[in-house]
């Protein structure tokens, strides 16, 4: 097998190509893997439910890996 050298246009562009080298045979997830890759919306949604239920704020935020202050402002802003 003999290795061809061609020029890309960045660094960027090179680790893409080799990544999709690398993984081309494996599947994506149908899924999300984590909270964190859940729509925005279904999120919100969820941590309203969340805290009527009475989980802390801190708890929903390691959760939903965000910060108490941002699970304060979802909750008096959209949950009320």
């Amino acid at each position: 097998m003999r290795l061809r050298i061609a020029p890309l246009p960045s660094l960027n562009a090179a680790v893409n190509r080799l990544l999709d080298r690398l993984y081309w045979s494996v599947p994506f997830p149908q899924k999300s893997i984590t909270e964190k890759h859940i729509p925005k919306d279904e999120g919100n949604d969820r941590i309203c439910a969340c805290y009527p239920e009475g989980e802390t704020s801190e708890s929903i935020g390691a959760n939903f890996g965000l910060s108490v202050r941002r699970v304060h402002q979802l909750i008096y802003s959209r949950c009320n």
